[in-house]
């Protein structure tokens, strides 16, 4: 077991004799490990190497680490993997034919394959930026979450006893849960659907499926002959934007660059349908595609020829148009959590639904006291946005007034959580600013960040002992509690004379606290 945090946590809690090793009666005797980290405190597990001698494992949690490889292929005894938040690339569980439950979810898995896990009960791959998944071995599957992710389809005929299907935030034109009679929970939304039929679901409770909007491009009609497989006319009604022709299955007479239609899903659910088509002149046509995505409404007159007119002024740029929109009161009104705003973000200037990485990133960020426009200015730069303002004729720009606590998403949750582990408290909104700015402006280094807040009045009003300080520096700038020889190793410095700034500088100069930073982006 290379891996010093796994071996200490072996030793800890399987080495029942002492002896320094395990011995047969002892490694059967394991069935459940443990090694994961929080949310809040990832653990530092970098290598599970040795968990394959433990082949009476049913149960392995070790999410929330720094996992980039796991081999279970020798476990064959297990039922549940919880490897989610690692950075795992690939994940082979074909050897594991009694899993029931499987969280592999935001890693930047390429695949997930459980065709052999013909047991499976639960499968959560969320944010795993898959293109692909087969469920159809999976029989007994009760919970599939597959959310924002890449798939362009998903076939759940199979998964009769599906309950609980989540697939939000994909690229899916068509869904078929016909055979899926026990489903009681469904979330589709920010999809491309047209269509969707739950007359068969009578035990659904819950359903989702806002925001699904198909490009028809720039047409003058449109028939619906082409919309993808699923789609009957005679359940569409309440067009807005458009002349419905029943005769020919035909939409004319566009009014609007975002035409809506209710869908009758049946069981007495009706869910509205967006079309996105160019009608506008491009940057009218432009900010009425936020106002669709972001608000989920068409611009009002007002609204939509002073956005226009600011952005062909040049009085504003394409991405302080987004920012005006994403930062009104109409849009905070939704009440959006942070994942939420993200994925809005996502669908807004990159045209696409997040990837697991960037999206932790982004909502670490806002967590951590960055605004929208963070994301926003973020986003201004990249080649999706440019692609999308260059289909209308305009330019990408930028958000040209921003505070430093949004010019950084890393930097700014990094400041954020130098207020919580070493003052015990959340940031306040001009600290972080100051912080933030002093580091971008080249006047503070990590260093000298990291002096500031333990040498600050109010981290010294604390008076701790010299066990307590060191407690607090392990956590601060390692990210862990203190390994027995490590702190005994800086009580007695203390104790022969060594002062506390040496003691912290010791601590910010060693590789694990570059590693941690690192980790931040900085």
């Amino acid at each position: 077991v290379p891996d010093e945090v796994f071996r200490g946590y072996v030793s800890e809690n399987f080495d029942t004799d002492g002896s320094g090793g395990l011995s047969e009666s002892e490694i059967n005797a394991v069935t459940k490990i443990d090694v994961s980290g929080t949310e809040e405190a990832c653990g530092n597990v970098q290598s599970l190497e040795g968990v394959e001698y433990f082949t009476a494992l049913t149960s392995l949690n070790c999410r929330y680490n720094q996992l980039t490889s796991l081999d279970v292929s020798k476990n064959t005894a297990l039922e549940m993997l919880q490897c989610n938040d690692n950075q795992l690339t690939d994940l082979d569980v074909s050897k594991n034919t009694a899993l029931k439950y499987l969280y592999c979810y935001v890693n930047q898995l390429k695949n997930v394959d459980v065709s052999k896990n013909s047991a499976i009960q639960v499968l959560n791959c969320y944010g795993t930026q898959i293109t692909n998944l087969d469920v159809s071995s999976n029989t007994n599957l009760r919970v599939l979450v597959c959310s924002v992710n890449k798939l362009t389809s998903l076939d759940v005929s199979n998964n009769s006893a599906l309950g609980y299907l989540d697939c939000n935030s994909n690229l899916l034109t068509s869904l078929d849960v016909s055979n899926n009679t026990a489903l009681t929970d469904l979330y589709c939304q920010y999809n491309k659907l047209t269509s969707l039929d739950v007359s068969n679901n009578t035990a659904l409770t819950k359903l989702e499926c806002f925001e699904n909007y198909f490009y028809i491009g720039n047409v003058s009609s449109y028939n619906l002959a082409n919309f993808p497989t699923g789609y009957d006319p005679a359940k569409a009604s309440n067009w807005t934007g458009a002349t419905y022709d029943s005769a020919t299955n035909t939409i004319t007479n566009f009014t609007s660059e975002a035409i809506t239609y209710d869908y009758d899903c049946g069981n007495g659910k009706t869910a509205t349908f967006i079309l996105i088509v160019d009608l506008l002149d491009p940057v009218e046509s432009f900010v009425n595609r936020l106002y669709t995505i972001l608000l989920g409404r068409n611009a009002e007159p007002d609204g939509l020829a002073d956005w226009t007119n600011r952005l062909k002024s040049g009085t504003a740029t394409s991405a302080e148009i987004v920012s005006g929109i994403a930062g009104s009161q109409e849009f905070a009104n939704f009440g959006l959590s942070n994942e939420e705003i993200v994925e809005r973000m996502y669908l807004a200037m990159l045209d696409r639904p997040s990837d697991a990485a960037g999206k932790a990133s982004w909502v670490n960020g806002l967590n951590s006291g960055m605004t929208v426009n963070g994301i926003v200015n973020g986003f201004s730069g990249s080649q999706e946005f440019g692609q999308i303002c260059a289909e209308y004729g305009i330019q990408a720009g930028s958000v040209s007034s921003l505070e430093a606590r949004d010019k950084s998403a890393g930097l700014t949750s990094f400041i954020a959580r130098m207020y919580t582990k070493a003052l015990g408290r959340g940031y306040d909104v001009a600290g972080l600013n100051d912080w933030t700015n002093r580091y971008l402006t080249g006047t503070a280094t990590i260093s000298d960040i990291a002096y500031g807040f333990i040498f600050s009045p109010e981290f010294v009003y604390k008076n701790l002992s010299d066990s307590d300080y060191v407690d607090t520096l392990y956590r601060t700038f390692f990210n862990r509690e203190p390994d027995e020889g490590g702190k005994a190793d800086w009580m007695s410095k203390l104790a022969g004379g060594m002062s506390r700034e040496d003691v912290l500088s010791g601590f910010v100069g060693s590789q694990e606290c570059a590693n941690l930073v690192a980790s931040f982006g900085i």
